[in-house]
């Protein structure tokens, strides 16, 4: 199924209205509900006085430009963004680690370095691949490969800790974990699970449930073992937990796909089943976002959006449902940074944040072509340039707002 923009925009403005969700095309009102309430706590607003659409200095410390990968999660006690910087230490020695901690405020669109935090030792395991915001504990989790042991950032205390937990996912996946609110508990996918589950006989669904207190990684299996699941190897994929459906979102590029398609697919964790949904509309040149795209969930518009290398689209896992937003007046124009070509769109990114306060979606850093890079299309490793702003994209009326800046970047990427 594919959308018009112009309905989701109507939808979500009735949504803004009423204070409640509209009620999706296709469902009836005995659609399942909640088993109790959220375990989440309010989301804080912005103080009076607030700025949050207007840009921050530009010339504020930021985390450092890097070719490396920037984790973002947000932050469970407030407006905030916790983001940790990586990078290899030594340099170019191969070992991966955090190397420092920075928050960025939400209103007033400020970056502040932690520099007070004690940083996991480097070494003690396998790198932090993800952050993961863990509503019901009020932490931030940081995840390795294989998925333990799981580090534990308190924002009030300002430090990280090590969660020894049994179980886990393959040493191979790059931790890939949504937060689901409904059960109060984290949900990885590691497709290598349901590729080793085929060769030992069980019905391994590839999703594993992470419940804090427990301390235990547990392997939801299949209620049916003869139905379709997702197959991944050698696919680039992500996920998010879309709350109201209450399902797991997995987008999967390659694997099983012909090249030119990118497949969606839900798992009800309670229900333990897959189902295949609707394909992610074509988009670009190469078909879909498959240069560093990020998944978020939205609770405003109820869809799950999907971003990176020019396109924003939007899945509602309810009504199996893509929506293409159209580049229109709410999108700006390119600038030129030296031979980049630096926009909220033109760019290949791993990290994206839903900003529940504020009512929008926040792309922060990546990395952009250069002039003349093929949108969609094939492009050199050498020609993806990292870039430290930071964007805001406001799914309800399809526009973007500049928060941050690009810094006076290095001579290597900047003009000269």
């Amino acid at each position: 199924m594919h959308t018009s923009w112009m309905v989701l925009v109507a939808a979500a403005a009735l949504l803004t209205a009423c204070g409640t969700a509209p009620e999706p095309a296709g469902t009836s009102s005995a659609a399942p509900t909640p088993s109790g309430p959220s375990p989440s706590a309010p989301v804080a607003g912005c103080p009076p006085g607030s700025t949050p659409d207007q840009p921050g200095d530009a010339d504020q410390p930021r985390p450092a430009l890097r070719d490396w990968y920037l984790l973002a999660a947000p932050d469970p006690s407030g407006p905030r963004i916790i983001a940790g910087e990586t990078g290899f230490v030594p340099e170019g020695s191969g070992t991966a680690t955090l190397l420092s901690m920075w928050a960025f405020d939400l209103c007033r669109n400020a970056w502040t370095e932690l520099d007070d935090v004690a940083l996991p030792p480097t070494g003690s395991s396998a790198p932090i691949g993800q952050l993961v915001t863990d509503q019901g504990a009020g932490r931030v989790l940081g995840l390795v490969g294989g998925l333990a042991p799981v580090w534990s950032y308190d924002p009030g205390a300002a430090t990280w800790s090590a969660v020894e937990v049994s179980g886990g996912g393959s040493d191979e996946a790059w931790p890939m974990a949504a937060y689901d609110p409904d059960g109060d508990r984290l949900l990885a996918f590691d497709g290598n699970l349901i590729v080793a589950g085929a060769a030992t006989g069980t019905s391994a669904s590839g999703v594993l449930s992470l419940d804090l207190a427990d301390g235990a990684w547990t392997g939801l299996e299949l209620v049916d073992p003869e139905a379709p699941v997702p197959r991944t190897s050698m696919a680039q994929y992500a996920v998010a937990y879309d709350s109201a459906a209450r399902r797991l979102v997995l987008v999967v590029v390659g694997g099983d796909a012909p090249a030119a398609v990118a497949r969606t697919w839900t798992f009800d964790p309670r229900a333990r089943t897959w189902s295949r949904g609707a394909d992610v509309p074509r988009t670009l040149p190469g078909g879909y976002p498959d240069n560093g795209f990020a998944l978020a969930f939205d609770p405003t518009t109820a869809r799950t959006w999907a971003f990176g290398d020019t396109a924003m689209l939007g899945y509602d896992a309810t009504a199996d449902d893509w929506v293409v937003a159209e580049r229109d007046g709410g999108w700006p124009g390119t600038t030129m940074l030296g031979d980049a070509a630096v926009d909220p769109v033109a760019r290949s990114v791993s990290t994206m944040v839903v900003d529940q306060a504020n009512g929008r979606l926040i792309v922060i850093s990546g990395r952009v072509r250069e002039a003349g890079g093929t949108a969609g299309g094939f492009v050199a490793e050498s020609a993806w340039l990292p870039t430290d702003d930071v964007w805001a994209y406001h799914p309800a009326t399809n526009t973007w707002t500049l928060l941050l800046g690009p810094s006076a970047a290095p001579a290597s990427y900047g003009p000269g």
